[in-house]
């Protein structure tokens, strides 16, 4: 009974990991199928909304006037990243869900052998004995992901750094290995973040 309350406690962390990573994959897969800008004079309809936003673009002008020069001859400078295509995207979610998914059913397919084992074997495991199971998965887990990311970069980062973040809904493991996705990565250069602002 110990081992099953303890499994308890355990399957909704796996749960909410689950949904965590399908909400935030949805939203990325998405945009590969969303133009990357949108016409906002459609979104217009009346003449008061066409005069603030005729407003709001001549502040604009003249503000991109202010500065137009010294940007035009640094964003000459720059070189932009090449655009992800939504194919890219596709592989690349491909790729870190066939990663993400072995570990989730690995939890299940965990849950399902001590059940099984104390139903027709009568192995009830202590809560000690349970719990190390289960962080036997946690490490490997949080291993196989952090690697994952690593290699994707780009909007899985932001992934990694919400489950680091969140102590209270994933294990330990899992919030330790994606910590240096708060602080560690990648930088990106000043003069490109001037000419993409």
């Amino acid at each position: 009974e110990k081992a099953m309350m303890t499994m308890m406690g355990i399957l909704p962390r796996t749960a909410a990991t689950t949904l965590l990573l399908v909400v935030v994959h949805h939203t990325s897969l998405c945009s590969a199928f969303v133009p990357a800008a949108t016409d906002q004079r459609s979104a217009l309809s009346s003449d008061s909304s066409i005069e603030k936003f005729s407003t709001i673009t001549s502040a604009e002008t003249s503000i991109a006037s202010a500065t137009g020069i010294a940007s035009s001859v640094e964003s000459q400078d720059v070189e932009f990243p090449s655009e992800i295509t939504g194919v890219d995207r596709i592989k690349r979610a491909a790729k870190f869900w066939s990663a993400a998914v072995p570990i989730v059913a690995s939890y299940y397919g965990k849950s399902g052998e001590l059940f099984m084992r104390e139903t027709f074997l009568g192995e009830r495991l202590s809560d000690d004995a349970a719990q190390k199971e289960f962080d036997v998965l946690h490490y490997k887990g949080a291993e196989k992901l952090a690697s994952t990311i690593t290699s994707l970069k780009g909007f899985y980062v932001k992934t990694a750094q919400i489950i680091a973040s969140r102590q209270d809904l994933f294990p330990e493991q899992y919030t330790t290995a994606l910590s240096c996705f708060t602080d560690d990565v990648d930088p990106m250069s000043a003069s490109l973040a001037r000419a993409v602002v």
